[in-house]
Formats: structure tokens, C-alpha cells, sequence
């Protein structure tokens, strides 16, 4: 409910990209951590994302509806609309998201407006500037429909293994590479299957009997026979509604093996457990190697 001080000073912030899509959930998290930390920072109530314009039907894990879209368009053209994007946070001169959108509210004179609305955008600046959104968005996932039911008859597959390692594999809506394929800096491309079978066998080649895979992919059990053949993963293939519960798995898995996407992306970096990634994607940057095209706060930056 709103009170007083909201109606006199109605100033929102929510993530600024509300239009019809098919993005990922890897995707959608995005913005709308940037908007949480905008939020804090500025000390004005955010609003979600408009999940009911999303085609792979997130709305039915956060409970909104299919046109909460509305709220968010009504006050994006009845207030003052500002949208804090890739070249304002560059301007700024901060690594740190929140520390950049201060210093973009106080040469845009928001501290001292009444009413406004501040939205959010865009997959760039990597994870590092939006660290501090890492306990709200996993509350959020731990929160949503189905994550705690999922888990629990996960763990129950899982037993006492030792070591759980977690396989993301992306198939269906990536694009299959060819021998010829420079995957640097390449993004929505299949990782080559032999390379997981190599990995997973060096692992179970060191590790044996302490480990267990677990296997999150959105191909099929047809389509990866081979691998569940012949490493006998953990699936969650005959569980309901399995996106975000899936994610946090991975998230809680001892060790990653990731694909190409922003959903192992999240996983990682939700995580504290050591990650692997596909080294052909990597790109030198000074001394490091990056799935960017720089390092945020780094000196080669």
C-alpha cells in the first residue's frame, strides 16, 4: 500500500525493458539487479519486472500477471522518464554500479526531484559491478513457485554424494558451430559435445566414486543419450517448471561446468564453488583471460 510520502513523491525505479520477448531467464536478471541496487542507493521503492511480456512464461514463478506491464508503461509516460544506460555508467567513471548511479542521480538532479521514474537496461558491465545484487536475486529464486519443492526431491536424487558437479548444457535455441566456428567473444553458440565428455571423464577419472553429475540442459534425453549413457547424471527432465530451481542447483553444485549463456552465468556467479568454461570463448585481456571484452576495475580496463 502506498503511503503518504509515495503519493507526494512518487519516484520508481524498475528494470526499463518491458516490451515483448523471448529472453532467458539468465537474461532477465540482469536489469532487474541493476534496478534493486539503483533502488537502495537512491532510497526509492523498485518496482519488477514486467514478467508477463516474456514468452517463456516466468510470470508463473513470481506470481504476477499477464499484464503487470501495464503499471510499469502507465508511469513510464506520466512521470519524468530517465533510463541510466551502458555510456551514463561509463561517464560516471565508477566500476561499482551502485557508485555510478549516485554520481549519474546527482548530475541529473534527481536527488531534488519530487517525482520521476529511473529504469535500468541492458546485459553490459558484466557481473562484478552488480555484486552487491548477488543476496537479492537468490532470495528472489529461492522464493519463487516451485523452487523449494523442486529442491527438495532433487536432493533426495542427489543422496550423500560426496562431490556434485553440475553440467549446464544448452542446446535448442543456440546455434550449432562448424569447424570453422572463432568462438571468441561469441555469444547463443552450442559448446562442442565432445568437449563436455572430455572434461566430465577427466573428472571421474580423478575424482571416481566421490563424485555425481548433475545434468541441467533444455535439450532432450534423446538428443544427450550419450552422455547420460555413459555418465549416468542426476535430471530433473520429469520434474514441473524446473528454470529456476535448476539454476540454483547449479549455483549449489561443489563444481560448474558451464555453457556458453547467461544462465550458467548466474550460476557461477551466484556460487562460491570453482567453475569450468570453455576456453575458446576466452579472450586475453592483459594478463587475464575474459569472456569480455575488458576487465571492470582492473588496471587494463
Amino acid at each position: 500500500m502506498a503511503t503518504s510520502i509515495d503519493l507526494l513523491m512518487p519516484r520508481f525505479c524498475f528494470p526499463g525493458w518491458f516490451g515483448p520477448r523471448h529472453a532467458g531467464l539468465g537474461n532477465e536478471l540482469i536489469p532487474l539487479a541493476k534496478a534493486f541496487i539503483a533502488s537502495r542507493e537512491l532510497g526509492i521503492p523498485m518496482l519488477p519486472t514486467a514478467w508477463g511480456l516474456n514468452d517463456r512464461g516466468y510470470r508463473h514463478y513470481f506470481g504476477t500477471s499477464r499484464f503487470d506491464w501495464v503499471r510499469l508503461y502507465a508511469l513510464s509516460r506520466a512521470l519524468p522518464r530517465y533510463t541510466f544506460r551502458e555510456e551514463d555508467y561509463l561517464a560516471t567513471g565508477e566500476a561499482d554500479y551502485g557508485r555510478a548511479v549516485r554520481v549519474y542521480a546527482e548530475r541529473m538532479g534527481l536527488t531534488q526531484k519530487r517525482h520521476f521514474v529511473l529504469m535500468t537496461d541492458g546485459l553490459w558491465g558484466a557481473y562484478q559491478p552488480i555484486r552487491k545484487a548477488r543476496s537479492f536475486v537468490r532470495g528472489l529464486l529461492y522464493n519463487a513457485r516451485l523452487s523449494v519443492a523442486n529442491l527438495f526431491q532433487l536432493q533426495g536424487r542427489v543422496g550423500d554424494a560426496p562431490l556434485l558437479i553440475g553440467v549446464n548444457i544448452r542446446l535448442t535455441d543456440f546455434a550449432v558451430p562448424t569447424p570453422e566456428t572463432d568462438f571468441r567473444g561469441l555469444w547463443n553458440t552450442r559448446v562442442p559435445m565432445p568437449w563436455y565428455f572430455a572434461v566430465c571423464r577427466a573428472l571421474r577419472g580423478a575424482l571416481g566414486e566421490l563424485s555425481r553429475f548433475l545434468l541441467v540442459t533444455d535439450g532432450s534425453p534423446e538428443e544427450l543419450r550419450e552422455f547420460i549413457d555413459e555418465f549416468r547424471p542426476i535430471t530433473t527432465f520429469d520434474m514441473a517448471r524446473t528454470d529456476i530451481s535448476n539454476l540454483i542447483a547449479l549455483s549449489e553444485a561443489d563444481l560448474l561446468i558451464c555453457s556458453i549463456s547467461s544462465y550458467s552465468q548466474w550460476a557461477a556467479f551466484l556460487s562460491n564453488a570453482p567453475y569450468i568454461w570453455y576456453r575458446p570463448h576466452l579472450r586475453p585481456v592483459g594478463k587475464y583471460l575474459t569472456m569480455w571484452e575488458s576487465i571492470v576495475g582492473s588496471e587494463t580496463s
